[in-house]
């Protein structure tokens, strides 16, 4: 049973990177080569079709080990991930999409921690609402860009205290053993930081993106934000397949 569990898994994840590599290679043709609207429709549709296969193999995984709590709290991360997708790409809500990446952030902190720390949750809390009166009091902008603002302060803040706690941990590790298995206790430590880096690495070209201003004083900056809508994809899928492919798939201490 175990060896057939196991199958099951290598078949399930071959078929699922070679399908993202291939809606990879075409979007990335497509945003590359055409400026027609169709086109980037198409590119948008495949984007969102890359996120979506993360969450089925999720699935398909959790339901072939329905033991295995970290694969179920990633296919509630991926879920809310391609939610807040479809928000980002196909409407105005923006600040929902915000939202729904910061419960994304707020959920790998657990998945770091392997534990709901409330004290931690309520900090946060109360450093997002200093955040928020912060520049309410000291800019004259609309609510809502205020709004947005705050949530994108905030979630920055939360993706770097994720980045440097995972990091910390993987380097305590290595520094106590040399058997790298011991990375993959719950989860595979490599690919998850990995994943978050090639992750904050889209993000920072989708505030590039979201910032013009500050890039156009001089050509290269100008040529940085005329790339950066091309790079969010570059880093943002693979953070994402790095991120699905580091949920732990053993069996009974079989490896993959």
């Amino acid at each position: 049973m175990n060896f057939m569990m196991t199958l099951k898994m290598k078949q399930s994840v071959k078929w699922f990177v070679i399908m993202e590599i291939l809606i990879y290679v075409v979007f990335n043709a497509i945003d590359i080569g055409s400026n027609d609207a169709e086109w980037i429709r198409v590119s948008t549709l495949l984007k969102i079709l890359s996120i979506a296969l993360c969450l089925v193999l999720l699935g398909r995984l959790s339901y072939i080990q329905p033991k295995n709590q970290d694969n179920r709290l990633m296919v509630l991360i991926m879920t809310m991930t391609l939610a807040s997708d479809v928000f980002l790409l196909f409407t105005r809500h923006f600040n929902n999409g915000l939202v729904l990446f910061i419960g994304v952030q707020l959920l790998y902190a657990i998945r770091i921690q392997k534990r709901l720390n409330v004290k931690s949750l309520i900090l946060k809390a109360i450093f997002f609402t200093v955040i928020f009166f912060f520049f309410r009091q000291s800019m004259a902008e609309p609510l809502n860009f205020v709004l947005m603002l705050s949530l994108g302060t905030f979630y920055a803040f939360l993706f770097a205290i994720n980045i440097v706690t995972l990091a910390l941990e993987i380097l305590m590790t290595s520094r106590k053993t040399t058997d790298f298995s011991v990375l993959e206790t719950v989860y595979d430590r490599r690919l998850f930081i990995v994943g978050l880096v090639l992750y904050a690495l889209c993000d920072i070209n989708v505030a590039i993106y979201n910032f013009p201003n500050f890039f156009n004083s001089n050509a290269l900056l100008l040529r940085i934000y005329e790339m950066s809508a091309l790079a969010m994809w570059l880093f943002y899928l693979p953070g994402q397949v790095a991120l699905t492919l580091s949920v732990r798939r053993k069996v009974d201490g079989t490896n993959r």
